[in-house]
């Protein structure tokens, strides 16, 4: 059948998709379907849009999406659009036609180009009210999940978001299926968001207009976050109420696949961590500060005294410490570390 290509990217329906789900997928080829399903099986009373991108994989997943919607949407009716950034398809699901995935295979990978990436959701974004996540190599297990969670935002417009418990999966086999973090039915506040790592992504729904929200836009301005769930989270529980769910409703994969670090730049990287969580209480409120530092001596200490690092790297995280004023209770700590260390081989050696 020929296809007939559009130029430029499909106009999203306003006021027609309730909820928004996205999907940023790279090199996930082994995993993708599981994907693809959980978001396809949801039974629900609205249309959803399911938006996939694609960010250039390499390692034959864009056949395997391709594969898929072969076998689950109504292709016939399929619409394809072409444009400098991706090619796109467009299709209804065989099993729910108010419902459609809108896959976008990007042309080149935009890793490092995340406002341009961001441009993409955009549109789709602005068109619904809820947005859900569900990144390639995670999966949603309950086909009420969607049904469930804006049920809850709909008949309670003080809440800006809710999120449910998740299982923690290791596809390597380090460990048996575990929650990712025990849930209860009841409110969270953004101390406790923070404080501990509670929100599987996969799990979260919440309104899209927090995006527009200036607490959201500094945390987007902001060079030294590095990582933007749980600025997300946080913006969340800043705007409105978050509600959790004990629910278990979505898998968490732990797997060994991305990016592989030299040891010199998991320190850098480890570096940036910390930056990216001594800002969380500038822009949030001194609330947070007492947690900030801790995590921030947290991730410094543990790096500082671990073997083989570099000593460029140890240079680097002493003087982020000086910078930030906590370098004398960072040396102590890591003198207390190096230590401990030292006391545990000295006794391995006596036995």
């Amino acid at each position: 059948m020929e296809q007939r290509i559009i130029h430029g990217f499909p106009p999203p329906k306003i006021d027609f998709y309730k909820v928004y789900v996205r999907s940023i997928t790279y090199n996930q080829a082994s995993y993708i379907e599981d994907c693809l399903n959980g978001v396809a099986a949801q039974k629900t009373s609205f249309p959803f849009v399911h938006h996939v991108i694609d960010d250039f994989s390499t390692d034959g997943e864009q056949n395997v999406i391709k594969d898929w919607m072969n076998k689950e949407c109504e292709m016939k009716d399929a619409e394809y659009y072409d444009n400098d950034i991706c090619t796109i398809t467009l299709a209804k699901y065989k099993n729910n036609p108010n419902n459609i995935i809108v896959v976008y295979f990007l042309k080149k990978n935009l890793y490092k180009e995340k406002n341009k990436k961001a441009e993409l959701f955009a549109p789709w974004r602005a068109a619904c009210t809820y947005e859900a996540i569900c990144e390639g190599d995670d999966y949603w297990t309950d086909p009420n999940k969607l049904q469930k969670q804006v049920d809850w935002m709909e008949s309670h417009n003080d809440y800006s978001m809710c999120f449910h418990q998740a299982v923690e999966h290791s596809e390597n086999g380090g460990f048996l299926d575990r929650p990712f973090a025990i849930i209860e039915n009841r409110d969270y506040n953004g101390i406790e968001l923070y404080r501990k790592w509670l929100v599987a992504t996969a799990s979260v729904v919440y309104r899209t207009k927090l995006h527009n929200t200036q607490i959201y836009q500094e945390t987007r301005k902001n060079k030294n976050f590095c990582y933007g769930d749980i600025t997300l989270f946080l913006s969340c529980a800043h705007e409105g109420k978050v509600r959790g769910m004990s629910d278990t409703m979505s898998v968490y994969r732990r797997n060994d696949g991305g990016i592989t670090y030299s040891e010199f730049n998991t320190y850098k990287k480890s570096l940036r961590t910390a930056v990216h969580n001594h800002e969380i209480y500038k822009v949030f409120g001194e609330e947070y500060k007492a947690d900030s530092d801790r995590i921030v001596l947290t991730i410094l200490c543990s790096n500082y005294v671990k073997p083989g690092v570099p000593v460029e790297a140890r240079r680097e995280m002493i003087d982020y410490a000086k910078s930030i004023s906590i370098y004398k209770t960072y040396i102590l700590i890591c003198k207390y570390f190096i230590l401990t260390r030292l006391r545990g081989v000295k006794q391995r050696l006596i036995k």
